[in-house]
């Protein structure tokens, strides 16, 4: 249960590695990013069209090479039984900010239903494989859950809102918001429709809000979301008051408009409680210089992490070519949470964050790609290519602005490419990025490309 004061503002709210054996050795390049097998950022399920089947997603990072699925299931976590293999590219969303991230879909059929089945899902590419953890799923439908739920009070002194996310894992749901004692207070119910949301990546779940009125300002109420579907029923009367900020990712130094000048960036997830953010830094550990707070809504963002938003914060004053230390901290009535690094002030040595290779149009050429951070300075990298680790032929220089994509979140990073590189077919050829600016040199690890 959680208690709610009316007149007081309250808001809210592993991955396993298979074995691996006869590996190339990743290490052997110097100064190079690790080449690694693929990773799972998430897995879930729901169930199918049919009582007897279900659907499998999961979103996969490729780490730029082509990589195959399957999903294992059965009644214990032996399973016994997996789908047919089916291979993601090298770069399954070219247009995303994360170009080898992509979402698959796998249908499971032929199930017994009102079952209880195991599945996980496996991964390999030519580094390895890695599966995600085994889970579990009934066929045929299963309760709601609730989730991000938040309370704040309304637009009038005796109202107040509820809100939450409803799972409805696949069947028809019935939600209302309740309040007071013995909850005798409640919303009108509201039908959220098994699959509410079909473009989403989780396409059983939609945020559902409540407005209870004729309350007394000044009150304390106890509140609760209650969810309800054939299989069974969920009520949410925990962490409703929010958590403390949590989850600062992603931290990002960009150059601002004067070489004494840089804009810091991050995400953070305010819990679902208001928010206030700042940034300590100076050329110590100890940091000794603080910007001005700045707030942030319980909900800013949208999508599937709806606590979540990108906040950037202008540093100015500051001395060329010193090594700047800061911390990112935000603080909610509920504790605080901060994330330290450094910069260089004038810029630093340049990124690699992926390659990748693919054929071109023709059948004896390919195109070879990757992305480079630039560190704020201006940057030139060549391809090197040949038949092992010596490489022997290379491209010419090209040169990239220091900042190539001024549009994007890292305004520091672009992706290049060489195209119409000749290889003979049925021969593999490795190839690997190097990026050099005043700052240093950054060599990608070694990956191999086979003409088709």
């Amino acid at each position: 249960m959680v208690a709610v004061v009316l007149s007081a503002s309250v808001l809210s709210g592993a991955v396993g590695s298979v074995p691996r054996s006869g590996l190339p050795d990743a290490s052997a390049a110097t100064n190079n990013i690790a080449a690694d097998t693929p990773r799972i950022r998430y897995s879930f399920a729901g169930v199918g069209t049919e009582a007897t089947s279900l659907v499998v997603g999961a979103s996969i990072d490729t780490r730029g090479s082509d990589t195959t699925y399957y999903v294992e299931y059965g009644r214990s976590a032996q399973y016994g039984s997996r789908t047919p293999a089916q291979t993601l590219p090298a770069r399954p969303q070219p247009g995303s900010g994360f170009p080898t991230v992509g979402e698959i879909r796998v249908a499971v059929t032929g199930l017994s239903p009102e079952t209880r089945y195991h599945y996980r899902l496996v991964t390999t590419n030519a580094f390895g494989a890695t599966a995600a953890p085994d889970r579990t799923i009934v066929s045929g439908g299963k309760a709601p859950r609730l989730s991000d739920a938040f309370v704040r009070n309304g637009r009038t002194p005796s109202s107040i809102v509820l809100a939450a996310t409803v799972d409805t894992a696949g069947l028809e749901t019935v939600s209302r918001a309740e309040c007071g004692p013995r909850y005798r207070i409640r919303s009108a119910d509201v039908v959220v429709p098994a699959v509410p949301s079909p473009g989403n990546w989780s396409p059983t779940k939609r945020e559902t809000r409540f407005t209870l009125s004729g309350l007394k300002p000044g009150k304390r109420y106890l509140c609760r979301i209650v969810a309800s579907n054939a299989a069974g029923s969920a009520a949410f009367q925990r962490d409703v008051d929010g958590k403390p900020p949590h989850g600062i990712q992603f931290p990002a130094v960009g150059p601002g408009p004067t070489a004494t000048s840089v804009v810091l960036g991050a995400m953070i997830d305010t819990g679902g409680l208001r928010t206030t953010y700042s940034v300590e830094y100076g050329p110590e550990p100890k940091y000794g210089s603080r910007t001005r707070p700045r707030s942030l809504r319980p909900k800013p963002g949208k999508g599937w992490s709806p606590t979540t938003t990108e906040v950037r914060v202008p540093l100015s004053g500051l001395s060329p070519a010193t090594t700047y230390y800061f911390r990112i901290v935000a603080t909610s009535s509920k504790g605080t949470k901060s994330l330290a690094r450094s910069f260089v002030s004038d810029g630093s040595k340049p990124a690699i964050s992926y390659v990748f290779a693919g054929p071109s149009t023709g059948t004896s050429s390919a195109t070879f790609g990757a992305g480079i951070d630039t560190g704020g300075l201006p940057t030139s990298f060549y391809l090197q290519y040949g038949p092992d680790v010596s490489y022997g032929s290379r491209t010419e220089s090209v040169a990239l602005a220091a900042l190539p994509s001024p549009e994007s979140f890292r305004p520091t990073s672009d992706e290049v490419r060489s195209e119409e590189i000749i290889v003979s077919p049925g021969t593999t050829l490795h190839y690997r990025f190097v990026a050099t600016n005043e700052a240093g040199t950054t060599v990608s690890s070694d990956r191999t490309f086979r003409a088709g």
